[in-house]
C-alpha cells in the first residue's frame, strides 16, 4: 500500500497542487543555474538581495532541481520531482526510525500514515521542506544509533545530517536547536561523553562549511548581510503559533482529526520515561514543535508530522500491548477504531486529490492559460507580471516579476521615489521610465498586478499608455474581487509607441 501511495504521488505530481504564485520564485535560481551555472534570479534583474538565491532558500535544493533539468529537461514536473524524492526518502527514514524504536510493524504503520497524510502534499511543491524533514528524521536515527551503540561516528553523522538541512532551507536551523539541546542534556546526565559531543559538533561544522561555500562565499559577506536584513524583515511578521493557526484553521484541514492527534502525542511523555531512545525522540519532537511554534511564519510543518507518526506508531504498540495484558479489549478496539477513522479521513483526502488531478487537471489548465496569454506576446520581448506565469514564459521571453520588484529595486537605485510625495503625472513618468530602462514591452495584468500599479499610474491613465491585446478568464484561480475565489481575469497589455 505504501508503494501504491508513492506511485499515486508520482502520477499526480504535475497536476496537484495547482501552480502557485510563489512556485516560479522557488524554482528560478535552479533554472538560472541550469542555464548559466549560477544561483541567480531571472525575474529580479539587478536586485542585489536576490543574487545567489534568496534569503533562506537553500542552494543545495536549487542544485538538485538544476540536476533534474539537466537530466530530464525543464518543466514543472522536473522542478517538483526532487522534492517528491525528498518526501519519499523521509518516508523511508520514518519507517527506519520507527522500526529501530518499536519494531517492523510500527515502522510500516508510521510510514503508511505519513505518506497518506494531507501534509505529505508539501512534497509536491517546489520548496525544500520535504528534504528538511528527511534530514531531521535521519539525524534522529543516527542519534538513536549513538545512544544504543555509543560509537562517536554516529554523533558526527547526526550533527552533519541535521546541519545539512540548513543548506536546503534556513528553517533547518529549527531542527539544529532542539537536537543540540538534547545532546547537551544527555551530556549533563552523563549518557554521552565529551568525545561523542565533539564528533557531533565536528559534523555540524562540516555542514556549516558546505552552507557557507554554497550561500555566503559566492556573493561575499556584505551582499549576504544586506540580503539577510531584508529576508529577516520579511520573515519576522506574524506571531508565535501563527503556523499552527494557518495549518489547522485557515487551510481547511481536518481539525477534528489532526489536532487531537497532535495533542495525544504531545501529552504522551509518561510512556517514554523509562526508555532512553524513545525518550530522546519524544524530547526531539517536542523541541521541534516549540521551535516551529515560536519562529516559523509560513514554513511547512512536514518535519514535525514526520516525527509525530513515529511516536504515534510507538503509542499504538504500547497501548495495544497494555490493553491486551490487562484484558481491556474495548480499549484496544477503541484505539484501533480511532486509527481507522484517521486513515479513512486521510484516504478521503487522497480521493479528493485524485478527482482534482484526473478530472479538473489544474496542471493542464495552467499550461493552456499561459499558452493563451503567449499568443499575444512575441517571443523574445520582455514581460513584467506575476511570478505565477513564470513557468510558461521563462524559456521564450525575458520575464520580470512585479512582486516587490520595483519597491526593492527603488530602495537600491532610488529611481522612483516615494509615490505619496509626488504628483500623479510625476509618478507615472517615473514608472514608465523604470519599465523602459528594463526594455519592458508587455505586461500580464491580472487583478493583483493592477492593484500594485495603481499607486504609480492611475487607472484613468492606463488607456493612454497601454493597449489591451487580449483577456483570459481562469476558472480555477481566485482574484481579490471574488474574495480569492474564481473566476480570475487576466489581461495582456502592450506599452504604446511613444511611451517606450
Amino acid at each position: 500500500m505504501i508503494a501504491g501511495f508513492a506511485f499515486f504521488h508520482l502520477l499526480t505530481l504535475g497536476q496537484v497542487p495547482q501552480v502557485g504564485t510563489l512556485e516560479g520564485w522557488y524554482v528560478d535560481p535552479a533554472f538560472y543555474h541550469y542555464r548559466f551555472g549560477k544561483f541567480d534570479y531571472t525575474m529580479f534583474p539587478g536586485l542585489v538581495e536576490y543574487q545567489n538565491g534568496s534569503f533562506g532558500q537553500g542552494n543545495l535544493r536549487f542544485w538538485l532541481q538544476s540536476c533534474s533539468f539537466k537530466l530530464l529537461g525543464f518543466g514543472l514536473v522536473q522542478a517538483r520531482l526532487p522534492m517528491l524524492l525528498g518526501g519519499l526518502l523521509a518516508t523511508y527514514f520514518v519507517f527506519l526510525t520507527s522500526r529501530t524504536l518499536f519494531g517492523v510493524s510500527a515502522g510500516l504503520f508510521s510510514a503508511l500514515f505519513f505518506i497518506a497524510a494531507p501534509v505529505f502534499y508539501n512534497a509536491h511543491e517546489s520548496d525544500a521542506h520535504s528534504w528538511v524533514a528527511a534530514s531531521f528524521i535521519l539525524a534522529a536515527y543516527f542519534f538513536l544509533r549513538l545512544l544504543s551503540e555509543r560509537r562517536p561516528a554516529f554523533a558526527g553523522l547526526a550533527g552533519f545530517t541535521v546541519g545539512i538541512s540548513v543548506s536546503f532551507h534556513l528553517v533547518g536551523s529549527l531542527g539544529v536547536i532542539p537536537l543540540t539541546l538534547v545532546l547537551f542534556y544527555y551530556r549533563l546526565k552523563r549518557e554521552l561523553n565529551t568525545l561523542q559531543v565533539s564528533y557531533y559538533l565536528l559534523g555540524g561544522l562540516i555542514s556549516f562549511a558546505i552552507w557557507y561555500l554554497l550561500t555566503v562565499y559566492p556573493v561575499g559577506i556584505d551582499a549576504f548581510v544586506k540580503k539577510s536584513a531584508y529576508g529577516i524583515g520579511v520573515s519576522k511578521s506574524g506571531y508565535a503559533g501563527n503556523r499552527w493557526v494557518d495549518y489547522f484553521l485557515r487551510s481547511g484541514r481536518g481539525v477534528i482529526v489532526e489536532f487531537p492527534l497532535l495533542l495525544i502525542v504531545l501529552a504522551s511523555y509518561k510512556y517514554w520515561g523509562q526508555e532512553i531512545q524513545a525518550q530522546f525522540f519524544y524530547l526531539f519532537f517536542v523541541g521541534l514543535f516549540i521551535t516551529y511554534t515560536l519562529f516559523v511564519g509560513s514554513a511547512s510543518p512536514i518535519p514535525v508530522w514526520a516525527c509525530l507518526f513515529v511516536l504515534m506508531s510507538g503509542l499504538t504498540v504500547k497501548f495495544l500491548d497494555l490493553a491486551h495484558r490487562r484484558g481491556r479489549l474495548f480499549l484496544s478496539r477503541a484505539w484501533v477504531g480511532m486509527l481507522v477513522f484517521i486513515f479513512v479521513y486521510f484516504f478521503s483526502v487522497q480521493v479528493k486529490r485524485a478527482h482534482e488531478a484526473f478530472w479538473k487537471k489544474p496542471g493542464d489548465h495552467y499550461r493552456e492559460m499561459t499558452a493563451e496569454i503567449a499568443k499575444h506576446i512575441p517571443e523574445g520581448k520582455t514581460i513584467i507580471g506575476s511570478p505565477l506565469y513564470w513557468f510558461g514564459f521563462v524559456q521564450r521571453n525575458p520575464y520580470i516579476t512585479q512582486n516587490f520588484y520595483w519597491e526593492r529595486m527603488d530602495a537600491q537605485t532610488h529611481e522612483l521615489g516615494s509615490f505619496d510625495q509626488q504628483p500623479a503625472p510625476v509618478r507615472a513618468r517615473r514608472m514608465m521610465a523604470f519599465l523602459n530602462r528594463r526594455n519592458v514591452a508587455y505586461l500580464i495584468a491580472d487583478e493583483y498586478f493592477q492593484q500594485a500599479l495603481r499607486p504609480w499610474i492611475s487607472e484613468d491613465e492606463w488607456s493612454k499608455v497601454f493597449t489591451v491585446l487580449g483577456e483570459f478568464q481562469s476558472p480555477i484561480y481566485g482574484a481579490p474581487s471574488g474574495g480569492g475565489r474564481p473566476p480570475y481575469q487576466v489581461q495582456v497589455w502592450r506599452m504604446k509607441e511613444g511611451t517606450m
